[in-house]
């Protein structure tokens, strides 16, 4: 069993913080980029196809009953070629075995229809299906062309941790902090691509990152003819003065509220009273038909019932649990390891990815991160039957035990604990001899 830790380079790290010390000593923002926004129109035209091309995903996605990929929940390599066909400006896929990466313009809207909780996957047997969360479709749909855009933006500039789209490394860094400083390290002549390098990137920026900013308006590019299996090729990428002013504008407006928090890569963006980071304070003054946003009207709180756990350990070794809806997660960690006979003596964290993609992750309350095992219920977990969630115990050991949500059942009032239903195989011993593993 293997432990993932999160590893990055000190010298990238070290870059990042110069990077961030060098912007932290601007006072204030040119005047330019205050003139640019202040002249900038917002309507259903423009700027960049990014609200057109993302209704056109919603649009794809009701029409279209397709199941998602089953290790990061992507879209399915069927449709790409389709869906690429209805974008704004189709991109040239010149490639016999194309990837998701081949379509960086729909692996970046996909971050997007995630992110902003407009789409969700379900369960339906054994099968992953992409759906409209309709209510949150409806709040989009209220929506005018300007808070539509900025909507976007602030999702795509706060919230958008690409490990959703199976992308490593972003965890540990705010989205934000990324953005900017590889925006900003364009030069202002343009970035020419590096093809030479495997995984051909912009500098820093991924292709589903330089996409997603070019459909913005934010960047532009300049396409190269396209060549037999060469993919989408572009000739260079050059900074925007829109592009300038909105990033110049969200950057130091989170740097003022985070103040030096900035440099340690908070995994919540919250000012110092705790309130959730926005951007619409910074830019409303500039335009003010931004009044609304796109805010999940209805969020999943406690859902009372019985909850049926299949946890394994291994294929061969599991325990079917009935755990009551109103028990602290503590009390499910607990549970689980009384039925394997594991003694209860080391720290542990549950996570899952969520109907949006998001992992979530709840920790043991020595861990002294929220939220913690002890203030979180069973009933409060976003899972929907079939979805699964990973409870790692013993961060050196590292026992990785995959619960699975079978079913939810009416609450039971003589249900008052973690109860084994079932069992199959022998748990292996929590602490073997030397010399028998």
């Amino acid at each position: 069993m293997n432990c993932r830790w999160r590893k990055f380079t000190s010298g990238f790290l070290l870059s990042h913080i110069r990077t961030v010390m060098k912007h932290a000593k601007l006072k204030s923002l040119p005047q330019s980029y205050e003139t640019i926004l202040t002249n900038q129109t917002i309507d259903e035209s423009g700027p960049g196809t990014i609200v057109r091309d993302f209704e056109t995903c919603l649009t794809f996605i009701a029409e279209t009953r397709f199941e998602v990929s089953k290790t990061n929940q992507l879209w399915p390599m069927t449709v790409l070629p389709d869906l690429n066909a209805r974008m704004v400006h189709p991109i040239t896929v010149n490639l016999k075995r194309p990837q998701h990466k081949s379509y960086p313009t729909l692996l970046g809207l996909y971050l997007l229809l995630r992110a902003t909780r407009t789409v969700r996957v379900e369960m339906t047997g054994k099968a992953s299906i992409l759906r409209l969360n309709e209510p949150m479709c409806q709040v989009w749909n209220d929506l005018n062309p300007t808070e539509k855009w900025f909507s976007l933006f602030e999702t795509w500039y706060l919230w958008a941790n690409p490990e959703v789209i199976g992308e490593r490394g972003g965890s540990w860094m705010l989205p934000f902090s990324q953005c900017a400083r590889w925006y900003f390290e364009i030069p202002k002549t343009g970035l020419v691509p590096n093809y030479q390098r495997v995984g051909w990137s912009f500098g820093a920026f991924q292709p589903f990152q330089v996409a997603v900013l070019w459909l913005f308006g934010l960047l532009a590019l300049e396409e190269q003819p396209p060549e037999a299996e060469k993919g989408w090729q572009l000739a260079k990428v050059r900074r925007t003065p829109l592009g300038d002013a909105v990033i110049g504008y969200a950057d130091f407006h989170c740097r003022t509220t985070l103040n030096s928090e900035f440099l340690f890569g908070l995994e919540k963006l919250e000012d110092a009273s705790g309130q959730r980071l926005s951007l619409q304070t910074v830019f409303q003054p500039l335009f003010p038909a931004w009044e609304r946003t796109l805010v999940e009207p209805c969020p999943v709180g406690f859902r009372p019932g019985t909850y049926h756990f299949r946890v394994s350990l291994g294929r061969k070794v599991w325990r079917l649990l009935a755990v009551p809806g109103d028990l602290l997660l503590d009390d499910l960690a607990e549970g689980i390891l009384a039925v394997f006979e594991f003694d209860n003596d080391h720290l542990y964290e549950f996570s899952f990815r969520d109907q949006y993609g998001q992992t979530i992750k709840i920790q043991h309350p020595a861990c002294e991160e929220s939220p913690a095992t002890d203030t979180f219920r069973v009933g409060e977990l976003p899972l929907e039957p079939g979805m699964t969630m990973v409870f790692l115990f013993d961060f050196g050991d590292c026992w990785e035990f995959d619960i699975c949500l079978e079913a939810v059942f009416l609450p039971d009032p003589n249900l008052t604990e973690v109860t084994l239903l079932e069992r199959k195989g022998k748990a292996p011993e929590q602490y073997p001899e030397w010399g028998d593993s």
